[in-house]
């Protein structure tokens, strides 16, 4: 495929000649420029370079020179003092853009368990009850195995409560603790109440402190009424045990 590109020719005009005058300094004479003369020289150079870039120009736009990849600015120098004039063909220097300094961004504070707003101190599941069995002692009734909770003699019936915010982890039953629930805290902090007669949550639920979640009963392994309250760390509730009388004596928080 061919191209055909129209050739544009500048005529430049001749410059005028300088007059001189003759000057007259000891044994001859020195030729002397007019200022006047010289200035009109100047002028008439400047069109033709003027001229010359409008030629380069018309060829840019006919396809005959590739045009240039950014704003230009052509600088011709004009006049008698040779000030720079400011033309569209000589490609501009880019000025960057001032980026703003990006702030560090903090990092975001822990979240605190489901149920549990922060930390709280952990409060008696029963109203007006009385301790019958505390955490530790060694009777027939339990084989002389210690005992692992606290147990509070309440009327059956009586609504058990939450001892602090969390999630209920797990809703069963067996033939000592009869109908138990535990409750996970976070941290590995777990509660445990037994002997109920009635199961008021499922596995999932949230639950805040003081909520109802069941009610006091005599199943399992017991003589009477009564909650058992256990309070142990991790996954076993036969390990890792705590005296929830002690916890609560001290302020423990969960």
């Amino acid at each position: 495929m061919s191209m055909c590109v129209t050739s544009h020719t500048a005529t430049l005009p001749t410059a005028p000649t300088p007059d001189v005058a003759p000057t007259t300094t000891g044994g001859g004479e020195v030729p002397a420029p007019v200022p006047g003369d010289l200035a009109s020289a100047i002028a008439g150079l400047t069109a033709a370079v003027e001229q010359l870039a409008a030629v380069v120009q018309s060829l840019q736009g006919a396809g005959a020179l590739g045009s240039p990849a950014g704003p230009t600015t052509n600088v011709v120098s004009g006049g008698a003092s040779g000030a720079p004039l400011a033309d569209a063909n000589v490609p501009a220097t880019p000025v960057p853009a001032a980026t703003a300094p990006v702030a560090p961004v903090a990092p975001a504070a822990p979240a605190a368990p489901a149920g549990n707003p922060g930390k709280q101190k952990l409060q008696l599941p029963v109203k007006n009850a009385t301790v019958t069995s505390h955490f530790g002692e060694v009777s027939a009734i339990r084989n002389s195995i210690p005992h692992t909770g606290t147990d509070y003699a309440v009327p059956a019936g009586t609504s058990v409560d939450a001892a602090a915010g969390g999630v209920v982890k797990q809703v069963s039953s067996d033939s000592i603790g009869g109908n138990w629930i535990i409750v996970d805290h976070g941290d590995g902090l777990q509660t445990y109440y037994g002997h109920l007669s009635a199961q008021d949550v499922k596995v999932g639920d949230v639950v805040t402190q003081g909520q109802h979640i069941g009610k006091v009963g005599s199943t399992g392994l017991a003589t009477g009424p009564h909650l058992h309250f256990g309070l142990f760390r991790g996954d076993d509730r036969t390990k890792n045990l705590e005296d929830p009388q002690a916890f609560m004596a001290r302020g423990g928080e969960v």
